[in-house]
Parts: C-alpha cells; structure tokens; sequence
C-alpha cells in the first residue's frame, strides 16, 4: 500500500479488498450449491422422478397397441432419458414388419409416446415355395404360398377390405393349408403390386432387407422402387432387373418399357412417367413397347397397325406436347416387299 496515502484512503482501500473477497467466496459458495442442486436433481431424475408409468401408440397399423408396447423392448419403470430411441424403432420394425417408420417421443413426467407408420406389400419375388414381400426399401414382410393367397387376405393401407373385380377372381379358391389357425394378413398399397423377375433371393428374414444374388440387385430395387413413388407411377404390374444393365418393366401388363442400364435412371424414370401419362391420353388400351435405351429419346412402338387417324402426341421432358397432323386412314396394313407388316413408331426427344 503506498505510504503517501493518508489514513482515511488506507480504510477504504482495505474495506473495498474486503468486499471483493466477500464477493468472491459468495460466487464460489453459490456455484457449489448449484452443482450440489444438479447432482442431486440428476440423482433423482433417474432413481426417483421420470419412470415409464404410461405409454400411448399413436398411428394406424395392422397391430394393436398391445403388440406395438409389447415388442418395444421398454418396461414400466424405464427411465425416460435412459431409453435407446433406436432401439426401439428397430424392435419395432423388425418384429412387426407392417410398421415402416416408428417415432418415439418423451411427454414428462412419465409417459412415452410411440408413433407408427404403416408400410405396404409393393412387390412380390417368387421362390420355390411361394412368394417373398417386400416394400420399396427391400424389407421383407412376409412370404405367402400363393398370389391368390394375397387377394383373399389383403387389406388396403389404413384398414380399408381390398375389392378385386368378379373378373379377376378365381373361379375355385386355393385348398386351405392343413391345421391352419389364422390367415396371414397382407397390407397391400392397391389392389396392384409389382411382380419382381430376374432376382434371385438368397435370405428373406421378416423385418430385415431381402438379400439377393448380389448387392447391385438389391441397390437398383429400391432406387427405382423410390423412383416410382417420386414420379407417382402406378400401373407397374412386373419389373425385371436380371440384367441390371437391361432393365424392363411392363406397365399394365400391356406396354413394355425399355429402360436399359441404371446409368441416368432418375431422369429415365421422369421421362418414362410423362411418356406413359401421354400414351394413355393419346391411346389408352394400346399395347406395345417404351424405349427408353436412346439417349434423350423415347420411341413408342405399337404392337399392331391398327391405330388411330390420330397419332399419339410428341412429348419433351418439360411436358409440352405438340401432336403430328393425322395421317390418312389406311383401309389394309402396310407391308415390305417380304410381305411382312411395317410397323410405325411414335417418338417422343427430351432437349
């Protein structure tokens, strides 16, 4: 302390050191009693407060809210910020392969909340016994004996009784198996699903992703699965990814389209969407083959000569359409100087 200061600066000085001392053991008493409060808070939160004593299903699925809690993996008494969401949702998943997605939500103090969401047959493998299911991400559902099977079990998404024409009903049901308790159930997106050819499974376990022939097979599925959504394409009765680098799919079982190698798929598949969309408008119960294997083109080849006066209309791939005057009706069918009918083709070119 410097000596020129006079006595009445000394007492200030020691009393405002004294203060700051005061101060600084009052922050440090302080910080101990709130760790103190936190320690004990945490002690409590897991041995006294936040416990499972109430769990809510929220969603609709096939299952009840039974079997959804029942295969959870979480007991009354569970902590609540101890729960493995991840686990959950893959008990979940797994053991009730309806169940596509599973959200998991704390509501303090005590309950847990459980969303599902249900999934759907969107394609069936055949294997030596019947028929594998799988969704749009290559998850197996379940097997069943037989197609037949399927429409005589099958519900629609959200709990709707599917409704299959008189016409195509079979004539004499299948023989119930043997000793049979309960009918599977099959959750069905419409009354259509895709036939999946070409790929050879090797293990279906139910809930888990399918495994085929190679990991490339599994790979095209999904993506051109997800594809069909993404573009809203419906009417795919049968997919064939034996060549992976020759892709063929069959759109209601009268139109073949030729979607060639995986290469620029997601382009492939907005185009094959718009080149149907415009085929149906122009000539809806023709038959005939999509090509979709040219670069930047899409060409319609018709099975028969017996068209229209109207062609079908030119589409680009922003959806403009423009259409080719009518051509004259034509009383008997072209033909070469073979004899062999000549077949016109209808091409559609992105820019």
């Amino acid at each position: 302390m410097p000596e020129n200061m006079s006595k009445e600066e000394q007492r200030r000085a020691h009393r405002d050191e004294r203060q700051r001392q005061n101060q600084k053991r009052m922050r440090v008493f302080y910080i101990v009693i709130i760790a103190i409060v936190l320690i004990i808070g945490f002690v409590l939160s897991f041995t006294v407060f936040f416990h499972v004593n109430k769990m809510e299903v929220r969603g609709y699925s096939i299952y009840t809210e039974e079997e959804v809690m029942g295969v959870s993996g979480v007991n009354d008494g569970d902590n609540l910020f101890l729960i493995n969401r991840n686990k959950v949702k893959e008990h979940i998943t797994q053991k009730l392969p309806y169940i596509g997605d599973v959200s998991v939500k704390i509501s303090l103090p005590n309950k847990l909340i459980i969303t599902v969401y249900e999934t759907s047959v969107k394609c069936a493998v055949e294997v030596s016994d019947g028929y594998v299911l799988l969704n749009e991400n290559a998850k197996v559902l379940g097997k069943a004996p037989s197609i037949d099977d399927i429409y005589a079990n099958a519900i629609l998404e959200g709990g709707k009784k599917i409704e299959v024409p008189a016409e195509e009903a079979t004539e004499e049901a299948p023989p119930e198996p043997e000793k049979k308790e309960k009918s599977q159930t099959y959750v069905l997106k419409s009354k259509d699903f895709i036939i999946l050819k070409g790929a050879k499974v090797k293990t279906a376990k139910v809930g888990k992703t399918v495994v085929l022939k190679t990991e490339k097979e599994v790979e095209v599925y999904t993506e051109i699965m997800n594809l069909f959504i993404e573009n809203e394409i419906t009417g795919i009765t049968e997919l064939n990814i034996s060549d992976v680098y020759n892709i063929v799919m069959r759109y209601e079982d009268r139109i073949d389209v030729k979607v060639g190698s995986v290469t620029n798929l997601k382009d492939k598949m907005a185009f094959a969407a718009q080149v149907i969309k415009d085929q149906d408008a122009a000539t809806p119960d023709q038959a005939g083959v999509i090509d979709l294997t040219i670069d930047k083109k899409a060409y319609f080849q018709p099975e028969t000569t017996t068209l229209p006066t109207t062609t079908a209309p030119e589409t680009t791939a922003e959806g403009e359409t423009t259409t080719s005057p009518p051509e004259a009706e034509k009383t008997e069918p072209e033909t070469n100087k073979s004899g062999k009918t000549i077949q016109h083709a209808v091409t559609t070119t992105k820019p």
